[in-house]
């Protein structure tokens, strides 16, 4: 599953409603990898960081000041916001046998952010 980094600390939007349902969708994967673990499933999600994915979060980007850009970006290790193939790569990892051990897992793919 995809939720959020939002999932596991405040947002950077600061979005209530976007934070909890992230919140709940790393609560349904703990319990679905308890639930499935019996069965040969593994249940894992992917909490990414800022990504510029699409028209909203792009203008919610370009919407900020360069002092708040820059403060984004320094608190992101890599020095950059992350881009769907970052998470794309994740996605494979996890899709593939060499994670067939890991279950109920939240991977923050945030650049070191978290």
């Amino acid at each position: 599953m995809i939720s959020s980094s939002a999932g596991v600390r405040p947002s950077l939007t600061g979005l209530h409603a976007y934070t909890a349902a992230k919140h709940a969708v790393v609560g349904l994967v703990k319990q679905l990898s308890t639930s499935l673990a019996s069965q040969g499933v593994t249940v894992n999600s992917i909490a990414p960081g800022f990504i510029l994915s699409s028209p909203d979060t792009l203008r919610q980007w370009e919407g900020w000041t360069s002092e708040r850009r820059t403060h984004v970006l320094s608190q992101i290790h890599t020095g950059r916001l992350g881009t769907p193939e970052d998470i794309a790569n994740v996605t494979l990892f996890l899709a593939s046998e060499e994670a067939a051990w890991i279950t109920g897992q939240v991977i923050l793919a945030d650049g070191g952010r978290s």
